[in-house]
Protein backbone atom coordinates (compact mmCIF):
# COMPACT_ATOMS: atom_id res chain seq x y z
CA UNK A 1 0.00 0.00 0.00
CA UNK A 2 1.62 3.81 -1.15
CA UNK A 3 2.20 6.09 1.12
CA UNK A 4 0.40 9.01 1.10
CA UNK A 5 1.32 12.99 2.71
CA UNK A 6 -1.41 14.44 4.38
CA UNK A 7 -2.44 17.49 6.29
CA UNK A 8 -5.08 16.96 8.60
CA UNK A 9 -7.21 19.85 10.18
CA UNK A 10 -8.27 19.61 14.02
CA UNK A 11 -11.28 21.59 14.85
CA UNK A 12 -11.37 23.82 12.09
CA UNK A 13 -7.25 24.76 12.39
CA UNK A 14 -4.54 23.63 10.40
CA UNK A 15 -1.80 21.79 11.92
CA UNK A 16 1.99 22.85 12.23
CA UNK A 17 3.07 19.34 11.51
CA UNK A 18 2.94 16.98 8.55
CA UNK A 19 1.42 13.29 9.18
CA UNK A 20 2.03 10.26 6.83
CA UNK A 21 -0.54 8.13 6.89
CA UNK A 22 -1.28 4.82 4.78
CA UNK A 23 -4.16 5.45 1.54
CA UNK A 24 -7.53 4.34 2.57
CA UNK A 25 -6.74 4.66 6.30
CA UNK A 26 -9.39 6.31 8.47
CA UNK A 27 -7.41 9.57 9.05
CA UNK A 28 -7.77 10.99 5.47
CA UNK A 29 -11.48 11.34 6.80
CA UNK A 30 -12.51 14.65 6.23
CA UNK A 31 -15.91 16.86 6.42
CA UNK A 32 -15.33 19.65 4.30
CA UNK A 33 -17.28 22.94 5.46
CA UNK A 34 -18.41 26.44 2.95
CA UNK A 35 -18.17 29.53 4.03
CA UNK A 36 -22.23 29.50 4.59
CA UNK A 37 -21.33 27.12 7.52
CA UNK A 38 -22.88 24.37 5.37
CA UNK A 39 -21.33 20.87 5.32
CA UNK A 40 -20.47 19.14 1.14
CA UNK A 41 -22.54 16.52 0.26
CA UNK A 42 -22.99 14.78 -2.98
CA UNK A 43 -26.88 14.70 -4.03
CA UNK A 44 -27.51 11.17 -5.58
CA UNK A 45 -30.94 12.71 -6.63
CA UNK A 46 -29.26 15.23 -8.85
CA UNK A 47 -27.01 13.40 -10.91
CA UNK A 48 -23.96 13.48 -7.83
CA UNK A 49 -23.58 16.81 -7.93
CA UNK A 50 -21.67 18.37 -4.83
CA UNK A 51 -23.29 20.91 -2.85
CA UNK A 52 -22.77 23.03 -0.10
CA UNK A 53 -25.94 22.31 1.91
CA UNK A 54 -25.26 19.88 4.33
CA UNK A 55 -26.88 20.58 7.81
CA UNK A 56 -25.12 17.87 9.60
CA UNK A 57 -22.00 16.20 9.69
CA UNK A 58 -22.70 12.58 8.63
CA UNK A 59 -21.27 13.32 5.14
CA UNK A 60 -17.33 12.24 4.97
CA UNK A 61 -14.90 12.63 2.25
CA UNK A 62 -11.66 11.13 2.17
CA UNK A 63 -8.55 13.23 0.52
CA UNK A 64 -6.13 10.64 -0.97
CA UNK A 65 -2.82 12.84 -1.17
CA UNK A 66 -0.68 12.30 -4.26
CA UNK A 67 1.91 14.83 -3.11
CA UNK A 68 2.14 17.62 -0.59
CA UNK A 69 -0.38 19.58 -1.96
CA UNK A 70 -2.25 17.48 -4.46
CA UNK A 71 -5.05 15.34 -3.78
CA UNK A 72 -8.30 13.20 -4.71
CA UNK A 73 -11.35 13.77 -3.14
CA UNK A 74 -13.35 10.97 -2.47
CA UNK A 75 -16.87 11.06 -1.81
CA UNK A 76 -19.07 8.60 1.10
CA UNK A 77 -20.22 6.36 -1.53
CA UNK A 78 -16.36 5.77 -3.17
CA UNK A 79 -16.44 8.04 -6.26
CA UNK A 80 -14.17 10.40 -7.17
CA UNK A 81 -15.17 13.73 -7.74
CA UNK A 82 -14.22 15.98 -10.51
CA UNK A 83 -15.39 19.08 -12.67
CA UNK A 84 -18.22 17.97 -15.28
CA UNK A 85 -17.45 18.30 -19.11
CA UNK A 86 -20.44 18.88 -20.18
CA UNK A 87 -22.77 20.89 -17.49
CA UNK A 88 -20.78 23.64 -16.70
CA UNK A 89 -17.65 22.80 -14.80
CA UNK A 90 -20.33 21.99 -11.82
CA UNK A 91 -18.50 19.16 -9.30
CA UNK A 92 -19.84 15.91 -9.26
CA UNK A 93 -19.33 12.54 -7.31
CA UNK A 94 -19.01 10.43 -10.01
CA UNK A 95 -15.86 8.88 -10.66
CA UNK A 96 -15.17 5.09 -9.81
CA UNK A 97 -11.73 5.86 -10.32
CA UNK A 98 -9.24 8.88 -10.34
CA UNK A 99 -6.82 10.17 -12.96
CA UNK A 100 -5.13 13.56 -13.87
CA UNK A 101 -8.69 14.97 -14.44
CA UNK A 102 -9.48 14.59 -10.92
CA UNK A 103 -6.43 15.88 -9.57
CA UNK A 104 -7.15 18.68 -7.24
CA UNK A 105 -4.54 21.25 -5.49
CA UNK A 106 -5.16 21.91 -1.91
CA UNK A 107 -4.03 25.63 -1.07
CA UNK A 108 -3.29 26.19 2.85
CA UNK A 109 -5.25 29.67 3.86
CA UNK A 110 -5.35 31.52 6.68
CA UNK A 111 -7.51 31.11 10.04
CA UNK A 112 -7.74 27.07 8.94
CA UNK A 113 -8.93 27.28 5.69
CA UNK A 114 -8.36 26.48 2.59
CA UNK A 115 -8.78 26.68 -1.04
CA UNK A 116 -9.33 24.01 -3.42
CA UNK A 117 -7.97 24.30 -7.74
CA UNK A 118 -9.26 21.86 -9.64
CA UNK A 119 -6.82 20.52 -12.54
CA UNK A 120 -8.52 23.01 -14.92
CA UNK A 121 -6.67 25.31 -13.13
CA UNK A 122 -9.82 27.36 -12.26
CA UNK A 123 -10.48 27.64 -8.22
CA UNK A 124 -13.28 25.31 -6.66
CA UNK A 125 -16.59 27.97 -5.60
CA UNK A 126 -19.67 27.34 -3.61
CA UNK A 127 -21.49 29.30 -5.87
CA UNK A 128 -24.58 30.86 -3.86
CA UNK A 129 -26.41 31.91 -6.83
CA UNK A 130 -26.19 28.48 -7.81
CA UNK A 131 -28.11 27.66 -5.24
CA UNK A 132 -24.58 26.67 -3.22
CA UNK A 133 -23.20 24.14 -5.85
CA UNK A 134 -20.08 23.35 -6.42
CA UNK A 135 -18.79 25.17 -9.56
CA UNK A 136 -14.47 24.64 -10.57
CA UNK A 137 -14.56 27.89 -12.95
CA UNK A 138 -12.54 30.73 -10.59
CA UNK A 139 -9.56 32.92 -11.89
CA UNK A 140 -9.39 33.93 -7.75
CA UNK A 141 -9.86 32.63 -4.18
CA UNK A 142 -13.10 34.32 -2.66
CA UNK A 143 -15.08 34.09 -0.12
CA UNK A 144 -16.95 31.62 -1.80
CA UNK A 145 -14.42 29.43 -2.78
CA UNK A 146 -12.61 29.24 0.82
CA UNK A 147 -13.18 26.10 2.96
CA UNK A 148 -12.73 24.07 5.69
CA UNK A 149 -11.64 20.64 6.64
CA UNK A 150 -12.26 19.03 9.71
CA UNK A 151 -10.76 15.71 10.72
CA UNK A 152 -12.63 13.00 11.73
CA UNK A 153 -9.43 10.89 13.35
Amino acid sequence: MAVSITILEQACNCPDTIQYVKVGSEENTVLIKAFNNKFLCANEKKGDTVIANGDTSAVKWQLIYIDSKTVFIKSFNHKFIKPSEDNGNYLLASKDSANDAEKITLIKLDSGRVAFKSSKGKFISADQNKKFKLVADRDYIGKWEMFKLISLK
